[in-house]
């Protein structure tokens, strides 16, 4: 005897059904039930259909409602937040830092959305009151040293190296290597602070990195790296010497 569900043909062992449909009956009550579908709760929100993480709401906005009481809240209005870029470029304030009200980066600086690219606050700024970047190596520099706390104050800022940003940092306390040993003070230091003096001196003197490579018994790479600024002890010694190497510039 087979199973008397159509089309399955099984041997039958409960009763006229096989052991497939024999339990189905048994537990929902009809030999060919299946369990009713599991509703999911959604998102209280609006238009946003997404599973519940709790508080009624999506993981998404339940983390905007722990992190702002409303589960809407602490998105940025794109509209005001470039119509504020213009503003601040047009601004005739020289001496107040302009804070960036907006959404920032975790190191401070302001973010927008500029023609649907997201980019720095400060740079969208500088773009507008100074011009696109000499290249694209040039980096938004601060005078102020508050560009981690959101200036956007266009008479703060222009377009500078590397080398320059670093500099600016380690002058105003913001750089990182603040916060570790620099010069003769690391334990990975080769040369002491008076040796890293005289090479740095002698460099912005004009003399050739490979001579003062030779004379002070430096590896020539070392001093290279000092020439071009590219050494963190090079940057700190430009920072605290910068009248040395503004007489340079000048001459």
């Amino acid at each position: 005897m087979i199973c008397t569900v159509e089309g399955c043909e099984k041997r039958a062992s409960w009763g006229d059904l096989c052991s497939g449909h024999g339990h189905r009956l048994k537990r929902y009550g009809s030999p060919t039930g299946k369990p009713a579908p599991k509703v999911l709760g959604v998102c209280a929100v609006d238009g946003c259909g997404g599973k519940l993480a709790g508080a009624g709401y999506c993981r998404k906005h339940y983390k905007r409602f722990r992190a702002h009481g409303d589960p809407l809240g602490g998105g940025i209005d794109y509209g005001s937040a470039n119509e504020f870029v213009v503003d601040s470029a047009n601004s005739e304030e020289k001496i107040e830092c302009i804070i960036w009200p907006f959404g920032k980066s975790k190191d401070g600086y302001g973010r927008v959305n500029v023609g649907g690219t997201p980019k720095g606050a400060h740079v969208a700024v500088a773009e507008l009151a100074h011009g696109p970047k000499p290249t694209a190596k040039h980096e938004c520099c601060h005078s102020c040293g508050n560009g981690h706390l959101g200036c956007v104050n266009p008479a703060h800022m222009y377009w500078g190296t590397r080398k320059e940003n670093v500099a600016d940092a380690i002058a105003h306390g913001t750089s990182y290597t603040l916060h570790v040993p620099i010069g003769e003070a690391h334990h990975c230091a080769k040369y002491d602070d008076a040796t890293i003096d005289i090479a740095m001196r002698r460099i912005q003197s004009g003399e050739r990195p490979s001579s003062v490579a030779r004379s002070l018994g430096i590896s020539a790479s070392y001093i290279y790296s000092l020439s071009s600024g590219k050494s963190k002890r090079a940057q700190a010694w430009l920072a605290a010497n910068d009248n040395v190497a503004s007489e340079r510039r000048v001459a």
